[in-house]
């Protein structure tokens, strides 16, 4: 009687345990019977994830099906962000404005109708604004949970 083992490897799949039972049929040159052989198997995730967010709000959109295949950085969770989107336009148009007051201090300053403090200023406050949008936009990205791997959805 030979048995082959197998070392079984790992599946990659989001699921956090699952049983199989296979049944193989054997049969022997003796003449004897086949008989059931069972050997029970275990899958074991090649990656798993618990999926957080930063953000508390309204959800718009969810895959929530079990068994949903979904690829690496594929949308699985929306948030409801139009309060955040209106927070980057105003600080886009922020930072479009102060670029164009620190252009117009430089070009004063140039003509001796500025002073250094002025455009000194003009350029700190230029340098706000481009943060503000750097901050508006990571706050905006949070909008969208997406999948760090390629994957299935569990039960």
């Amino acid at each position: 009687m030979r048995h082959n083992s197998r070392r079984l490897k790992p599946i990659p799949c989001l699921v956090v345990i699952v049983m199989t039972l296979a049944v193989l049929q054997t049969g022997y040159a003796d003449g004897e019977q086949a008989r059931d052989h069972r050997i029970r198997t275990l899958l074991v995730p090649a990656n798993e994830s618990i999926i957080s967010s930063q953000l508390a709000g309204r959800i718009t959109e969810i895959k929530d099906q079990v068994g949903t295949v979904f690829a690496r950085d594929e949308a699985l969770v929306r948030f409801d962000c139009a309060e955040l989107n209106a927070k980057l336009t105003m600080a886009e148009a922020e930072q479009a404005s102060a670029d164009v007051t620190l252009k117009t201090k430089q070009e004063l300053f140039k003509h001796q109708s500025a002073g250094e403090t002025e455009v000194s200023l003009a350029g700190a406050a230029a340098d706000k604004a481009r943060a503000q949008v750097i901050l508006q936009r990571v706050l905006t990205d949070a909008c969208v949970i997406r999948a760090p791997f390629d994957g299935r959805l569990p039960q």
